[in-house]
């Protein structure tokens, strides 16, 4: 099952789904079969509105761990996080306890 959902409805409108539509799909997952919940957030919408300022504190506000089935991803694409001061990024990986780059070849 994939569902995809607009990142610029869920960032900046009030359409966001709340924690028991994620519940509801963390249930279906496991009906079907599945672990958990994946959640892959594309954080490219802030750049996009100019929003560098509020993101952090976006994240910083998210928790940190959820009482549901899942995993959270938040996807920087580089230039995007280059923006960022190196005290902010530090905030950042600190939050969410790790990160990861891919860099292609």
């Amino acid at each position: 099952m994939l569902v995809i959902i607009d990142s610029l409805k869920v960032y900046f409108s009030q359409q966001q789904p709340n924690i028991l539509f994620v519940k509801s799909l963390a249930k279906y997952a496991k009906q079907m079969g599945k672990s958990c919940l994946s959640i892959l957030g594309d954080l490219g919408a802030y750049p996009h509105r100019s929003k560098y300022d509020n993101l952090v504190d976006y994240e910083l506000s998210l928790p940190s761990m959820y009482d549901v089935d899942m995993k959270g991803f938040c996807l920087y694409h580089q230039k995007d996080f280059d923006k960022f001061s190196d005290e902010q990024k530090q905030k950042l990986i600190k939050h969410h306890g790790k990160a990861l780059k891919i860099e292609r070849s």
